[in-house]
């Protein structure tokens, strides 16, 4: 296991997030071990939501100008951009929470049960 691996499983586990998002109750037994089978296409699918997070929150000092916004939806998003860049990629809810864990982008549930997390990021008008 690389030292990124290692890190996202770490967040993985920190923030009790699974293949889906967050885990809506008892993490150790929803807990089913997947991102040790398929750990290297997760590391590149939170690389790739990692990317557009970078485009979308350049500047994490302006937090007057950002606004939260779900992570099933911002998926989403960057599902279409990377089909303006190459052969679209699947990038799973978690993924993209991951990433924006990774890059110190606040990152809190919608509610209790959810799977989805609010990200703070810049407002659509700077999307790609």
């Amino acid at each position: 296991m690389t030292k990124v691996q290692l890190r996202i499983v770490t967040i993985l586990r920190k923030h009790q997030i699974d293949r889906n998002g967050f885990v809506p109750n008892d993490f150790e037994k929803a807990y089913t071990g997947w991102w040790e089978t398929r750990l290297d296409d997760f590391a590149n699918q939170v690389a790739i939501a990692g990317d557009w997070l970078c485009m979308v929150y350049p500047d994490q000092k302006i937090r007057s100008r950002n606004k939260r916004y779900g992570s099933y939806r911002l998926k989403h998003s960057v599902e279409k951009w990377t089909s303006g860049i190459r052969t679209r990629q699947r990038v799973s809810n978690s993924a993209l929470l991951v990433a924006a864990i990774l890059l110190d982008i606040p990152v809190k549930r919608q509610r209790a049960g959810s799977p989805n997390g609010d990200v703070l990021i810049q407002r659509e008008t700077r999307w790609p």
